[in-house]
């Protein structure tokens, strides 16, 4: 496996775990959403932000916005470069 393969399959499993331990955490899972989208698993990516508005929205979360933006990005057909 590739280096730059075993640094994304590391960092999807560790955010993987995070999701687990902080499961109404929407920031954990903008983190696995950005892990999915850089292992090209555009799907998943779109399922973890979904969840993140869902949990910033009825939480509260300061957040939001920057959430839902995210979301935007990522179903959108290009998505530029996140910055945070």
């Amino acid at each position: 496996m590739k280096n730059w393969r075993r640094g994304i399959f590391r960092a999807t499993e560790l955010f993987k775990r995070n999701t687990q331990r902080n499961p109404h955490s929407a920031n954990a899972l903008d983190g696995i959403a950005d892990a999915y989208d850089k292992a090209g698993m555009k799907k998943e990516a779109i399922a973890a932000m979904k969840k993140a508005v869902d949990l910033a929205t009825r939480y509260k979360d300061p957040n939001l916005r920057y959430f839902t933006e995210h979301l935007k990005r990522l179903t959108s057909k290009r998505a530029p470069a996140l910055t945070k």
